[in-house]
């Protein structure tokens, strides 16, 4: 039988989850939400983020600092593809795209500039992340981070733990205008995204843009797509949240526009997708 929704809430993709799993072994007090997240993991259903919430903060509690990056570097390592996102793009694009892969309940605001990468993890699609959630997610982004940039990279915290800053020495390719587009449009996707109005947003002319994306074989009908198709993969995916809405939040005209465009990018429809049971991931080492 195909996997459902664990519960109406939203999910954690399972790398984390594991990772965090993995990395508390024996240390929890209790067991049982361990017990449970292993369980719901053999079954290929991903965890509900309040049981992976829990289990980061038995971790904290268990390991502090060092135990949340033990299970970042678990996760780098079995998830290290995707995460070091080598290529060309810059560290904000890729910290960017896999956002929602990683933590779709939150959302982290992302400022580039020469040699550093400000970060603020915030309330997205729920509350606020709690302190040990936020923690971890700066251990996974600086882990990547010194994957990505291959040199050493600072981590420092701001006033707040959902605050930090990734800081190296030397260059680092800087986000391109196709990259900042993208950015633009995954923080929201809904909106009446038009080249003028993105040209503006990214404070260049539309012939510009234009050149920009053509320079990279695309379009800008293209890149809007892509972004929201992404953002409307990971609402499939990790919510159970009505396909209508679910169109409506990723920018798409109504449920048909959202089937069809849907099928072609991922081969099912997104009611297909969302019952396709999560890859085995029992086996983190």
């Amino acid at each position: 039988m195909p996997s459902r929704p664990v519960e109406p809430g939203r999910t954690v993709h399972p790398a984390m989850t594991a990772a965090v799993l993995a990395s508390l072994g024996d240390r929890s007090a209790s067991g049982r939400t361990a017990e449970r997240v292993a369980e719901l993991l053999a079954a290929g259903r991903a965890a509900p983020e309040r049981l992976h919430a829990l289990l980061v903060g038995e971790l904290w509690a268990s390991a502090g600092g060092p135990g949340l990056q033990e299970a970042a570097d678990r996760l780098l390592a079995v998830f290290g593809t995707p995460l070091r996102a080598a290529g060309p793009e810059s560290l904000a694009e890729a910290a960017g795209r896999l956002e929602a892969w990683l933590h779709l309940g939150h959302r982290t605001a992302l400022v580039a500039g020469p040699g550093f990468l400000a970060v603020s993890h915030r309330a997205h699609l729920g509350g606020e992340p709690a302190g040990a959630e936020s923690l971890f997610v700066r251990a996974v982004q600086g882990a990547a981070a010194r994957a990505r940039v291959g040199r050493r990279v600072r981590v420092r915290g701001g006033s707040r733990a959902a605050d930090w800053r990734l800081e190296w020495d030397g260059a680092e390719p800087a986000a391109t205008a196709v990259e900042r587009l993208r950015a633009a449009v995954r923080w929201d996707p809904a909106a009446g995204w038009r080249l003028s109005v993105a040209a503006g947003a990214l404070q260049l002319s539309p012939r510009t843009l234009q050149r920009e994306l053509a320079r990279g074989g695309s379009t800008f009908q293209a890149e809007v797509l892509g972004v929201r198709l992404d953002v409307a993969g990971q609402l499939v995916r990790r919510t159970a949240l009505p396909l209508t809405q679910v169109a409506a939040m990723a920018g798409f005209t109504d449920h048909a526009h959202l089937t069809h465009r849907f099928t072609a990018r991922y081969g099912r429809t997104p009611s297909a997708f969302r019952l396709a049971p999560e890859p085995d991931l029992t086996a983190f080492g």
